[in-house]
């Protein structure tokens, strides 16, 4: 009896017929882990069973490391392959036993494409053109903007903008540049760079395609 009870202690949000209350827990329970009815336990001043403890561990364990692994290439290009047979089956099927299953969508991407490099762009034959490139501080959508760089032909343009949100670790090892909002200063692989505003910077970039454009 007392290992049944622990075990129904890791959904307890389906003892309760009140829907906030099964949608909050459910919430919880996806954002903190399975672990933190332990910790509930915990404030309540219970101590939470071993079964509880133990399975809460194993599932938070087994999805972290789904989360970690389904960025990786290898990851999707597996899952692509996984969808790319389950295509050919069922086409397979229908060919055999008649078609009583259409996809909508069709699969004309090669599964070698995946890791392939672009070939590289040429521009014979274009009069205009502006290759412009940003640097943000993260790779989240609200990540501020901390460098722009454009290129038309003949002017170039680069500037270092001053970011409204800390910079990750992440952008830092990759681009080399970093922000100290108690200096108000950035820097670029330790050196002290001069930084605009996002307003001027992106005043200077629409006067550059403004400029391209002209021509």
């Amino acid at each position: 009896m007392t290992e049944i009870c622990e075990i129904s202690l890791c959904r307890p949000y389906a003892g309760t017929s009140s829907l906030k209350a099964r949608v909050s827990a459910a919430v919880l329970q996806k954002n903190e882990g399975y672990t933190w009815v332990n910790k509930v336990n915990k404030k309540a001043l219970l101590s939470p069973g071993t079964i509880s403890v133990r399975v809460g561990q194993k599932i938070d364990r087994k999805r972290l490391w789904q989360k970690k692994n389904s960025t990786s290439v290898h990851f999707k290009r597996d899952r692509f392959k996984r969808k790319h047979k389950k295509t050919f089956q069922q086409i397979t099927a229908s060919v055999i036993e008649g078609e009583t299953y259409k996809p909508q969508i069709k699969e004309d991407v090669s599964v070698n494409y995946i890791e392939s490099i672009p070939t590289k762009c040429s521009l014979d034959g274009i009069d205009e053109y502006v290759v412009f490139d940003l640097e943000r501080t993260g790779l989240s959508r609200t990540s501020d903007i901390k460098q722009i760089s454009a290129y038309d032909g003949k002017n170039m343009l680069n500037l270092y903008v001053s970011p409204r949100q800390p910079i990750s670790s992440k952008a830092s090892d990759v681009t080399g540049i970093t922000f100290s909002f108690e200096r108000n200063q950035m820097y670029y692989r330790g050196v002290p760079v001069e930084s605009v505003c996002i307003r001027k910077a992106l005043l200077q970039l629409i006067e550059i395609l403004t400029c391209a454009c002209r021509l």
